[in-house]
């Protein structure tokens, strides 16, 4: 009934779980247990070296906190003048 009233989400529906059908194989794949055993046993600067190794090989190099925050204050300004000079031209 929903899908006949939002034929759109018929298609984001189907979307997720295709995605979820690949995660779920995914878990099923050997060695799996293993690698949550250990990732669960490790410590948080295991954790962080782990990321930023994944982060590396993904050419995502992670960057600090502090840069994150001031990408967010930057963002969250630049937004406020695009809403201040869009009402001013209103």
């Amino acid at each position: 009934e929903y899908e006949r009233l939002n034929p759109a989400a018929a298609a984001e529906l189907d979307t997720l779980s295709e995605e979820f059908d690949a995660l779920v194989a995914k878990m099923q794949e050997s060695g799996f247990a293993k690698a949550m055993d250990k990732a669960f046993a490790a410590s948080p600067r295991q954790l962080g070296a782990a990321h930023r190794r994944g982060a590396k090989a993904r050419g995502t190099e992670a960057r600090g906190a502090k840069a994150q925050h001031a990408e967010a204050r930057n963002m969250k300004a630049r937004s406020a003048k695009q809403r201040d000079a869009k009402r001013r031209g209103s």
